[in-house]
């Protein structure tokens, strides 16, 4: 997810299908997400596979840091941002 060419910062995600030997975008749902992380690079993601999904967390652009956690549901292909307490 995300990346950067040191030019510009990118939110897109990628999947690679080691059958095919080729690299695939993968689409969410922008009407049903209900938060999209910012275009970002030097975060972390990390797979969680019960329940299906991703964890985003922090990374930055040319003007700020994030200290942000966002979730990716993959079977539903949706954003959205956890309720974080403590």
């Amino acid at each position: 997810m995300g990346g950067s060419n040191f030019t510009d910062f990118f939110n897109d995600m990628y999947y690679f299908d080691f059958q095919e030997q080729m690299w695939h975008q993968i689409f969410y749902d922008e009407q049903r997400s209900a938060a999209i992380p910012t275009p970002r690079a030097s975060h972390t993601m990390v797979h969680f596979p019960n329940p299906d999904v991703f964890y985003v967390f922090g990374g930055g652009n040319f003007h700020q840091f994030f200290n942000d956690l966002y979730i990716f549901d993959i079977r539903l292909r949706t954003w959205h941002l956890p309720v974080i307490q403590g």
